[in-house]
């Protein structure tokens, strides 16, 4: 796939019944290639993740309107059940 990952590790190693795992995502490029081979089926983490990817360039600084904008969008998505 190609997307590139810190350390993927076990949620709860010592489990019989848990087999999860985290893996971390970092970078533009990796969120977006795994939007588009793997992706999210849940609503919300769609929105969340679309919204990580246009935040990239969207910083206080840079793009201070954008930047509230894509905050106020996740504050709304965070308080939707």
């Amino acid at each position: 796939m190609r997307i590139k990952t810190g350390r993927i590790y076990s949620n709860r190693p010592l489990s019989s019944y848990d087999k999860t795992y985290v893996l971390n995502i970092t970078g533009k490029n990796n969120y977006v290639i795994f939007r588009k081979k793997i992706g999210f089926n849940h609503p919300k983490k769609r929105v969340f993740l679309d919204l990580i990817i246009d935040s990239y360039n969207a910083t206080p600084k840079r793009k201070p309107t954008e930047f509230k904008i894509i905050k106020e969008k996740m504050d709304l998505s965070r308080s939707l059940s």
